[in-house]
């Protein structure tokens, strides 16, 4: 085992999660390189501890619970979340996946896994859980809307927040109001508990149903009265929810998007790219990636400050934009950088594409902006089938052949296809 470290190491140096073993009474036997950007300690000096000596104090009782858990033979192997307390004590959330593994004759039982680090994903989630609750209490504290509904869904009474919610009047049918309103998102949902009403038949649910009525979001439930005699039928529970549906939507464009350009931003075209990929070998359709990045770019934030910069950055985002076709993507991948993926595309357009985006940007007019000295554009270029069908190995391609623009003088575009000569111009 020790002689396959290594070997090891070298496989993991790369990989964001920590890949790690232990020794079956706890202490660290192999740690990764990733475990000192994660923890803050090196690999060194923790190898030989307990793995509970990093672990937060209150989630120690549970990872050891786990740990005899895997020892006895209870578990195979584990998933959970802890958190760890880093060198400079700040305290980060993991996910943990361990199994227990042979070791070599002196170790006998290990166990090796896994560590990575969510301590962005529980952060966003403990945002969007306030934001919730903030707003669910808010909502708690203003009047709900009430109609009470006959059999075949006739309304009996409506309260005058109802009334103001969804337009109806008492005595009309909720039914005929759905007709006349289509189509409204979730009526087929109501419209069925309506049919359940009517049939005497259980219609409560789980989840709320959602009902856009206009411009708003309604959440509705219905219940059925309490058998008596001449009071059958049901009550309908109306909340507006449309302040939390812009919440989430508000929430979920900023954990997407760059702030300063609005782009895609590159955690999100990290989720994108295998999606798209796995669109292409379904589909035997190539397409390209383009590394785009703003030559001398340096030397505009040093000679007109980061305000003139980010100007900058903002205005050549919107006229690479501008040239992106339907179903293109284009994301800030970082400081200057843009990323291109253009679905469904042949080299040769890729190609055209590419040169109208660095004709774009060196002709664009700046005026007295920058008083010369106007940044272009590099841009390296690779297409799957054609150059690599690794869709990981295509985006270091497209990365060399950035580099290789630069090195040619800059402002052009380069492809590297294995094979065949490099091309640039």
């Amino acid at each position: 085992m020790q002689d396959e470290e290594p070997r090891l190491a070298d496989i993991t140096t790369h990989l964001r999660d920590v890949v790690f073993r232990t020794h079956r009474n706890g202490y660290w036997c192999y740690l990764s390189p990733a475990w000192a950007h994660m923890t803050g300690y090196t690999v060194v000096e923790s190898l030989g501890t307990h793995l509970l000596d990093i672990v937060h104090p209150e989630d120690r009782p549970m990872n050891l619970k786990v740990k005899q858990s895997l020892e006895i033979g209870k578990t195979s192997a584990s998933r959970h979340v802890k958190r760890m307390v880093r060198k400079d004590g700040r305290v980060i959330h993991v996910e943990v996946d361990v199994r227990m593994a042979e070791g070599d004759e002196d170790e006998g039982r290990v166990s090796v896994g896994t560590i990575r680090d969510i301590t962005e994903r529980v952060e966003m989630e403990a945002r969007i859980d306030a934001e919730r609750q903030r707003h669910e209490s808010i909502l708690a504290a203003l009047c709900e809307g009430v109609a009470s509904l006959s059999t075949d869904g006739r309304i009996r009474y409506l309260n005058p927040a109802a009334r103001e919610m969804t337009g109806w009047e008492a005595g009309q049918c909720v039914g005929d109001m759905l007709a006349i309103d289509e189509p409204l998102n979730g009526a087929n949902g109501l419209r069925g508990l309506l049919t359940a009403l009517s049939a005497g038949q259980p219609y409560r649910l789980p989840q709320p149903i959602q009902l856009a009525v206009g411009s708003r979001w309604l959440e509705l439930r219905l219940a059925p009265l309490a058998p008596a005699p001449g009071e059958d039928g049901g009550v309908l529970v109306i909340r507006d929810v449309s302040g939390e549906q812009e919440l989430l939507a508000r929430l979920r464009h900023q954990a997407e998007h760059d702030a300063l350009t609005g782009l895609t931003n590159r955690r999100a075209m990290h989720d994108i790219l295998p999606h798209s990929h796995d669109q292409a070998t379904r589909t035997g359709k190539p397409y390209a990636l383009l590394i785009c990045d703003l030559d001398h770019f340096k030397s505009v934030n040093d000679r007109h400050g980061h305000a003139v910069g980010d100007h900058v950055l903002q205005t050549v985002a919107l006229r690479l934009k501008h040239l992106m076709r339907p179903g293109d993507r284009l994301a800030r991948w970082g400081g200057e950088e843009f990323l291109c993926l253009l679905p469904a595309t042949e080299p040769a357009a890729a190609w055209s594409i590419a040169t109208r985006l660095c004709h774009e940007i060196a002709t664009h007019a700046w005026g007295d902006t920058l008083d010369g000295g106007a940044p272009t554009l590099s841009i390296g270029m690779a297409c799957w089938p054609q150059d690599l069908s690794d869709p990981e190995k295509l985006m270091l391609c497209a990365d060399d052949a950035l580099y290789q623009a630069k090195r040619s003088g800059r402002n052009r575009v380069w492809r590297i296809s294995p094979g065949h000569p490099a091309q640039g111009a």
